[in-house]
């Protein structure tokens, strides 16, 4: 329902399914959150998110929610994570994927001063 509202959408969306793909080949565990899915809808349809660990809606801004925190505990040798779509993220290390792919019109330093 947001998408219109959400700048360089088409772009993040291009971007968010090579991600999917690369965690689906490498065997990468997917979590999924969905801002208030009953109200904003679902996870768009053009993301394939059906090999995802866990998917869980939310009514806060931060994907932190208590079952994504137990199962990040349950996965504690995994001392990164990547995450990617529309979110804020605090207290963990973050890798901000800005170039995905080699035509991709922004660079490092115009996404680090987008959301800085």
């Amino acid at each position: 329902k947001f998408r219109p509202s959400i700048r360089h959408f088409p772009a993040i969306l291009s971007n968010a399914n090579r991600m999917l793909q690369s965690a689906k080949l490498l065997d990468i565990p997917l979590v999924v959150t969905e801002q208030y899915p009953k109200g904003l809808g679902s996870t768009c349809s053009e993301l394939d998110i059906n090999h995802c660990s866990i998917n869980c809606p939310k009514t806060k801004f931060s994907m932190m929610i208590p079952e994504v925190k137990s199962y990040l505990e349950e996965k504690k040798t995994r001392k990164s994570i990547v995450l990617f779509g529309i979110e804020v993220c605090n207290n963990l290390q973050l890798y901000l994927l800005t170039d995905c792919h080699s035509d991709f019109e922004y660079n490092n330093d115009l996404c680090l001063q987008l959301i800085l």
